[in-house]
This record gives C-alpha cells, sequence and structure tokens, in this order.
C-alpha cells in the first residue's frame, strides 16, 4: 500500500470514529507530492494550495497557492496587454465602421465607383503623357547640346546648359515612376473598395 493510499485510509477511519474532536479538517500535499491530513496546515504550506473538509470527508472550501510579487506583476501586465489590444481592436473597428459609412454615402452603385477610378487613373494618364512630350523635347535639346559641346569643348556654359538638361530629364523620368505608382495605388484602393461596397449591398 503507497503512502498516499494509506494516509487516506487512516482519514477514513478518522471520520469514521470521530466525535467531533476537530473542527475541521485539511488536506494538503507535500513538496514530494505525498497528500497529507490533520486539522492544522504546516506553516510552509499555508500559502500553498489546500482544501478544508467536513467530518464526512467532503471538500468544504479549496484554498488556492498565494500568487508571488512576480507573478502578481505579471499577471497585471497581462491584464493591461489585454485592455490596450482590446482598446485598438476598437478603435480599429471605429475606423473601418466610418469607412464603410463614407463609401455608402458617397456612392450609390458600383459603377460609380469603377467610373470615378477610370476617370483619376486616366486623368494621371494625361498627366504622364505631357510628360512624355517633355521629355522627348528635352532629348532633343540634351542631343543639341552634345554637338554643341563636341564642336566647343571649353565653351563653360554650353556644358553647364547640358548638365542642366540631363538633371531635368532625370526629374521627369522619376515624376513619371511617381505617376505610375499613383496610378496602381489607385486601382488597387478602389477594387478593395468595389469589394467591400459588394460585401455591404449583399452582393456577391
Amino acid at each position: 500500500m503507497t503512502k498516499k493510499h494509506y494516509s487516506i485510509l487512516i482519514l477514513s477511519l478518522t471520520l469514521a470514529t470521530s466525535s467531533g474532536v476537530y473542527g475541521a479538517l485539511y488536506k494538503w500535499v507535500d513538496s514530494e507530492g505525498n497528500t497529507h491530513f490533520g486539522d492544522a496546515i504546516p506553516a510552509e504550506y499555508v500559502k500553498e494550495k489546500y482544501q478544508e473538509m467536513s467530518k464526512s470527508g467532503i471538500v468544504t472550501t479549496t484554498h488556492q497557492r498565494t500568487k508571488t510579487e512576480q507573478e502578481i506583476r505579471k499577471a497585471e501586465e497581462q491584464k493591461a496587454l489585454e485592455a490596450r489590444l482590446a482598446k485598438e481592436r476598437l478603435a480599429k473597428k471605429n475606423i473601418i465602421d466610418e469607412y464603410d459609412r463614407i463609401l455608402l454615402d458617397t456612392y450609390l452603385t458600383e459603377k460609380d465607383l469603377s467610373r470615378t477610378k477610370d476617370r483619376r487613373i486616366a486623368t494621371i494618364g494625361g498627366t504622364i503623357r505631357l510628360t512624355k512630350s517633355n521629355i522627348d523635347m528635352l532629348n532633343k535639346t540634351v542631343h543639341q547640346l552634345k554637338k554643341e559641346v563636341e564642336e566647343d569643348t571649353d565653351n563653360k556654359k554650353i556644358r553647364k546648359q547640358l548638365k542642366m538638361a540631363k538633371a531635368q530629364l532625370l526629374d521627369y523620368e522619376n515624376f513619371i515612376s511617381k505617376k505610375k505608382r499613383e496610378q496602381n495605388e489607385i486601382r488597387t484602393r478602389f477594387d478593395q473598395d468595389i469589394k467591400r461596397f459588394r460585401t455591404l449591398k449583399g452582393f456577391p
């Protein structure tokens, strides 16, 4: 018979023959995992988990282990983290709800969204075409300046003009790249808005 089973047997016999000697019985587990019963909890186990039992052996109260300062601090930090995340989720939900409201107030149909998307992309496309035209003209200027530099290598004025023209070409090219990115961003945003609009309207 194990020590644990022996202790339980002793407790049962004690309960069966008890005439009310104990006001309460306690059950606890020591550091080695052995279960004990008695009318008082040893001082070193008072802060550990233990149970109060009636004379008939029924558990009436379970006392949980007292948390350490580190565990309490960690629990408080976890609680604070959960509160912050809940606040962030609420803020995000409010932003989404407001965006949905604006989307429904601004556009009556899916075609309205598509037309707006196409119009904005086309407007940027016109700007890109105009800039390409400027690039074509500037390339001709650069070509002419290069010829003049070859003919007059000591002409600092022409060299400066050539340098400025090349710098302008680079600015134009960067500008076109930026505008093309804007077009892609508009496509992506409006495609997402159209999808969301369908969901809000209950369309498949």
